[in-house]
């Protein structure tokens, strides 16, 4: 896979991912009551959302230098809840930010046996599903237009000969 085709391939994958957590969404509207199923959809949700704002390693692009998308070019409101949703998944939603929780241990003996309780905080609130809905949606009409154009530099640049047909092989393009 050349470079070109690996940033194209990160791209969609970003595309998708936007789109599986708009789906999810989609369908966590109206439901109650927001049981553990809910709240393990929604947390899936915001999880997908963030996987283009975070690292991912390519053949051609790893570590520090590995694919991400720069935050969208989004209002300010829109902004403060995208940042809202990368934090809770930082801290909250995709790993356990122990600083953030500002726990409380709290023990003592009851009938001769240890029984130790721990109280803990999640210092954030999440953004309301209408709210996170609509920035997954201007983020998604920001990004299509450079998913076209680089759909038009693979194909202009692509090392392929166009005049020859492509068809399905068991799930992978192949020319023949």
């Amino acid at each position: 896979m050349t470079p070109a085709e690996e940033e194209y391939v990160h791209y969609v994958e970003c595309c998708e991912c936007l789109n599986r957590a708009w789906g999810i969404l989609q369908k966590l509207r109206g439901v109650e009551p927001k049981g553990v199923i809910y709240y393990g959809a929604l947390r899936y949700a915001l999880i997908e959302y963030a996987k283009p704002y975070t690292r991912s390693d390519g053949d051609h692009k790893r570590g520090r230098q590995g694919y991400k998308l720069p935050g969208p070019k989004l209002s300010n409101n829109d902004m403060a809840v995208h940042d809202a949703i990368l934090k809770a998944r930082n801290q909250a939603l995709a790993h356990s930010d122990l600083t953030v929780k500002d726990a409380v241990v709290s023990g003592a003996l009851f009938n001769g046996r240890p029984s130790v309780c721990v109280l803990q905080n999640l210092p954030f609130e999440l953004p309301t599903l209408e709210n996170i809905i609509r920035v997954i949606e201007n983020s998604l009409d920001a990004m299509y237009p450079e998913k076209s154009r680089l759909e038009k530099a693979l194909v202009k640049g692509s090392p392929r000969d166009e005049s020859k047909k492509r068809f399905r092989n068991g799930g992978a393009w192949t020319f023949s």
